[in-house]
Parts: structure tokens; C-alpha cells; sequence
């Protein structure tokens, strides 16, 4: 199916094309996105061809940061909510423990292998859940600020939980 939309891309599409992968977790099939990015590679050569996706950075190694940081056009976007004890709250395994471990330092493996290269192809965006407070979110913005190794030119952007997205309990404030 993949390989049938790049080829419909190849045919169909204008001199500027975009790939996206999309999923509950993109990196779960790495081997995929390789391959259909070679594969666009070489079918799409005479187009300017952007590629992106969406990750948790849980599965984030430092050789799967290196090669997408080797891949022209690329953007990925990086779901983490904040500090450890936020983005654990609602960021949990199937085992029930929280992510953000794992995903702090998949972005970091992102930064490292970006040294060098723009960094406007790497993006954090986080979900802000309830309770909503301005404490809550200067604890975020602080987080993000206070990482020494992330440059400054990442963009942050946070939004707000979809309504009936989130389980609330009693004692949270809206």
C-alpha cells in the first residue's frame, strides 16, 4: 500500500510532494519507513519531496536519530507533555509505566544527530491535560527551558486535551 501511494504520488503529484507516516507509533515499523523512503527516493527523484512524522521518541536509538537526521527534508515531531511527573500522568506503556525516560532521551538521541543540521526539522509538541493551571504550565515551559542540550530553536507548542478524549476525575479542575 505504501509503495502503491508513492507511486501514485510519482504520477499524480506536482513538483513539490510530501510523505508522512502516521500511526498510533510510526517507529514501530522503522523498517517500513526505510524502505519506503528509499523507495521514494528513487521513484520521485525529479521532485522536492518532504518527509515527516510523529513519534513518543520511546523507540528512538541513537542509529535511528542518525539516519533520519541523514534524510534531506525530513521533519519529525516530538510528543513529550513536560516535566517526568506530568508527562508520565497520562504517557504510559502497556505495562502501566510511564514513557518519559525513554522518551527524553530518544529526543536527545534526535538532538545529538541533528548537531550540525537545522534544527527547525525537529518539533516538540506536548498535550496539556487538566487540571489547568498556570503553575502547571510555567512547570513546563520552566522543564523545556532549563534543558541545556536542547537548542533554542526547537519548536514547543502545547494544546490544550480534546474534550472526551481525557478521563477526569473528581478532583481535577477544568
Amino acid at each position: 500500500t505504501a509503495m502503491a501511494a508513492i507511486d501514485y504520488l510519482a504520477k499524480h503529484g506536482s513538483d513539490e510532494v510530501a510523505v508522512a507516516f502516521y500511526g498510533g507509533e510510526p517507529l514501530l515499523r522503522f523498517d517500513l519507513i526505510k524502505e519506503c523512503i528509499t523507495y521514494a527516493q528513487k521513484v520521485l527523484c525529479d521532485k522536492k519531496v518532504t518527509y515527516s512524522f510523529t513519534t513518543n521518541c520511546t523507540l528512538m536509538t541513537k542509529e535511528k536519530a542518525e539516519y533520519f537526521a541523514s534524510i534531506d527534508g525530513i521533519s519529525i515531531m516530538c510528543s513529550i507533555d513536560g516535566p517526568k511527573k506530568i508527562h508520565d500522568e497520562h504517557r504510559k506503556d502497556i505495562h502501566g509505566k510511564g514513557t518519559f525516560d525513554r522518551a527524553i532521551q530518544g529526543l536527545r538521541n534526535l538532538v545529538e544527530a541533528f548537531r550540525g543540521r537545522p534544527m527547525n526539522r525537529l518539533a516538540i509538541n506536548g498535550v496539556f491535560c487538566p487540571p489547568y493551571t498556570v503553575e502547571k504550565a510555567q512547570e513546563i515551559y520552566s522543564f523545556f527551558q532549563q534543558l541545556e542540550w536542547l537548542p533554542k530553536d526547537v519548536g514547543i507548542q502545547f494544546e490544550p486535551v480534546r474534550e472526551g478524549s481525557l478521563h477526569i476525575g473528581e478532583n481535577d479542575t477544568k
